[in-house]
């Protein structure tokens, strides 16, 4: 489960913010991804790591 790969589209499902704001991240070097052809991908435990916390 620690190496599953999701879309920029369900990593901004998953913190809450849009897709652009995931490219951002992205850019600005908060969140890793990687590149299969025109696809990118995130490791689901990074983005896991990068959502706020509640409580």
């Amino acid at each position: 489960m620690g190496d599953e790969r999701i879309s920029t589209k369900q990593a901004a499902k998953t913190l809450g913010v849009t897709v652009r704001q995931v490219y951002r991240l992205i850019d600005d070097g908060q969140l890793t991804a990687y590149k299969f052809g025109r696809v990118i991908r995130l490791r689901r435990q990074d983005v896991d790591e990068h959502r706020p916390r509640e409580g």
